[in-house]
């Protein structure tokens, strides 16, 4: 018997590759896209050297005219093996995730 799994996730993913600057207080950490979606995003960063549930904020530059967003999110998972870390969304309804969500949704 074959049995197939489908992810249903809340926000769909896109998939990009594009730098990002995290920042945690005082601490500027560089780290890149994997994908992103409404509700919050995937980085790739060398030794991500945080703990779920901390408080951060990504700055990156979607598009030529895009630049310098600025959200905030919390730490919700990390796989320290693939270098990955999970950030949500927490400024929802701020003009930045409007332009977010513009950028993932067109008309």
């Amino acid at each position: 018997m074959t049995t197939t799994t489908s992810e249903h996730r809340r926000f769909p993913r896109k998939v990009l590759e594009v730098p990002v600057v995290l920042r945690q207080g005082e601490k500027f950490l560089p780290a890149d896209v994997c994908n992103l979606s409404a509700g919050g995003v995937c980085l790739k960063m060398d030794n991500p050297n945080l703990l779920p549930g901390h408080n951060v904020e990504i700055t990156f530059d979607l598009t030529d005219y895009l630049k310098d967003i600025a959200l905030t999110g919390r730490i919700v998972w990390i796989n320290a093996l693939r270098s990955i870390v999970g950030v949500e969304f927490t400024n929802r309804f701020s003009p930045a995730h409007q332009t977010l969500r513009s950028f993932l949704n067109p008309s």
